[in-house]
């Protein structure tokens, strides 16, 4: 087997050059569909989230999620699965701090305010 010179999956160094950045980038998502991508498209979306500004980690995380997720690559199926991976530093809460009640183990608690 030739070896491609391509850095393997986790090495990418944010020192690189913009083309060898992207091109590494690139890499990452097409070996992970076992190369069943068009290789100028996948570059296209890469180059498109560095110039955005995202960092080569949050790219490679974004690439790995949605090659394994039911969707195709494309700059907004990248932008998604590269904001699912920041953690969130407050839950989702109403401006007063009301959070809506999920999950209800007890159905009089759940019914609570809803029957007159």
């Amino acid at each position: 087997m030739i070896e491609s010179g391509y850095p393997q999956r986790g090495t990418v160094s944010p020192g690189r050059e913009r083309n060898e950045r992207i091109t590494a980038l690139s890499r990452v998502y097409f070996t992970a569909v076992k190369r069943m991508g068009k290789w100028e498209a996948i570059r296209g979306v890469v180059k498109k989230a560095v110039e955005a500004g995202y960092t080569d980690g949050q790219i490679e995380r974004g690439l790995l999620d949605v090659a394994d997720g039911p969707y195709g690559l494309t700059a907004n199926t990248l932008r998604f699965a590269m904001e699912r991976t920041r953690q969130r530093s407050v839950p989702y809460a109403a401006a007063d701090g009301h959070r809506p009640y999920r999950n209800p183990t007890d159905q009089d608690v759940y019914d609570e305010g809803l029957l007159p």
